[in-house]
């Protein structure tokens, strides 16, 4: 099957499963049946069907990053957006999309997090950063009250010994300005993806790694990597879960209904040992990647496994690179 057949088909299945007169209107009801893909090399391709403001910002030069909107039966629509951007998601009425930065990609004042209106992919706001140094996780969650919950990564600095001078933050902004209305903290080091449940918790993936020290390499240091579970509500510390094995970096999360909480962790390893696992899903191995940490590949690792009530934790069995 072709690529562009397989994003048809899933698209068209993803509209099938929606409730005609759910979201009201048809344009609402193709958005939440779209699929937003971002893309790092926008100086590669010419878009299509580009909205005019997104124009204008690709005359400007500075951060770039391409973001592809594809509808059920092949309709496209493209548009460059002024932030080095990692994640795509959707408000619950499908009015308004949010593009979150990675680190501090395009430099110190660069612009941090955009939104966007998901039909015609006009930008909506641009926002900043905390404070200085402070770095876009990529992931956020948006609210039922349509507030948008955004993890931030402190200042990247060496370890100093103690994991409370490297916590990141939660920030609620402002959907219309991306102004920051309330922050506290994650109780964990670079937060990256972040999920509600449905009681008034977010769960929080934390890498745990900081910069190297000076002579120290490219690979940063994994010092804590976790899983926090905060009351959105008091920003009071539920619960922390610690990875098991501090070598491997925790990045993403999966919830399930009985309350157990997945993570999907990652291994820094040197340059070209991503390569059979990049050959496996079809990727070039010789494209060269956007990536906060240079000269080093990231390889997937075993997930593992907690309940909200207890610290223990379940490890699926190793996983070898695939032949090839």
């Amino acid at each position: 099957m072709r690529r562009r057949d397989l994003l048809q088909a899933l698209a068209a299945a993803t509209l099938a499963g929606c409730a005609p007169g759910s979201f009201g209107d048809r344009a609402t009801l193709a958005t939440l049946a779209a699929l937003f893909v971002p893309g790092y090399h926008p100086a590669r391709v010419t878009p299509l069907d580009e909205p005019a403001d997104s124009r204008r910002r690709r005359a400007r030069g500075g951060p770039q990053t391409l973001l592809t909107r594809i509808v059920p039966f092949g309709t496209v629509r493209q548009a460059v957006f002024p932030v080095i951007g990692h994640d795509v998601a959707m408000s619950p009425d499908g009015r308004t999309g949010f593009l979150g930065r990675m680190n501090l990609g395009g430099g110190e004042g660069a612009g941090h997090h955009v939104t966007f209106d998901p039909e015609t992919l006009e930008m909506i706001a641009q926002g900043r950063a905390t404070g200085p140094g402070w770095r876009g996780s990529g992931h956020v969650v948006l609210l039922p009250d349509g507030h948008i919950l955004c993890s931030e990564r402190a200042p990247a600095r060496p370890w100093t010994g103690h994991q409370g001078t490297h916590h990141g933050r939660l920030t609620i902004r402002d959907p219309a300005t991306l102004a920051v209305i309330d922050s506290l903290s994650c109780h964990g080091i670079d937060p990256h993806a972040l999920r509600l449940t449905g009681d008034g918790l977010v769960v929080v993936a934390n890498y745990g790694s900081v910069p190297p020290p000076a002579g120290g390499g490219r690979r940063w240091q994994v010092v804590a990597p976790s899983v926090t579970v905060l009351d959105l509500a008091s920003g009071r510390l539920v619960a922390r879960h610690p990875v098991p094995d501090p070598e491997k970096e925790l990045r993403h999360l999966a919830l399930g209904r009985d309350g157990r909480i997945l993570g999907i962790r990652a291994h820094q390893a040197d340059p070209g040992q991503d390569a059979p696992w990049c050959r496996r899903i079809g990727a070039d191995v010789s494209e060269t990647p956007v990536d906060p940490n240079p000269g080093v590949s990231t390889c997937p690792q075993p997930p593992c496994c907690w309940t909200r009530a207890s610290a223990r934790c379940a490890t699926w069995p190793r996983t070898n690179p695939p032949p090839g």
